[in-house]
């Protein structure tokens, strides 16, 4: 008797029939999952009550007005978000620096959290729970 068609890349013959491999389910979970945590990390942050752009360029703008924060405390600057536009302290940029990177470190764990949960699932319902 001829094997039957393989229903998709995804399965694997055991033998006697198609069975979906769950390793190679993995990596498009892995991708799902740090797409998620790149779309959360690039799509806002709010601090004093403002949504501030936290795009890459704009991280490392912050980066830029934090160092220059650093180096005088007296530095400001009217700084423009996706609410409108706000003043900002030296002591501004440091505290909206140390914030961002602590909520960017909060959404890094929780990727690897889950990807701990994707390598360690042995079906495909398994990875179907696993969610950002």
């Amino acid at each position: 008797m001829a094997t039957p068609k393989q229903p998709s890349q995804n399965h694997v013959w055991d033998g006697i029939k198609w069975v979906i491999d769950v390793e190679r389910l993995k990596p498009n979970k892995l991708n799902e999952i740090a797409n998620a945590r790149y779309e959360e990390e690039v799509s806002g942050y709010i601090f004093k009550g403002q949504t501030f752009h936290s795009d890459r360029q704009s991280q490392d703008r912050v980066f830029q007005a934090y160092m220059a924060s650093l180096n005088n405390p007296e530095f400001t600057q009217t700084w423009k978000t996706k609410d409108g536009w706000i003043d900002m302290t030296a002591q501004d940029f440091i505290t909206l620096y140390n914030e961002f990177q602590m909520f960017l470190q909060g959404l890094y764990l929780k990727e690897k959290g889950l990807q701990d949960q994707i390598d360690l699932a042995t079906t495909a319902e398994e990875l179907d729970q696993i969610s950002w």
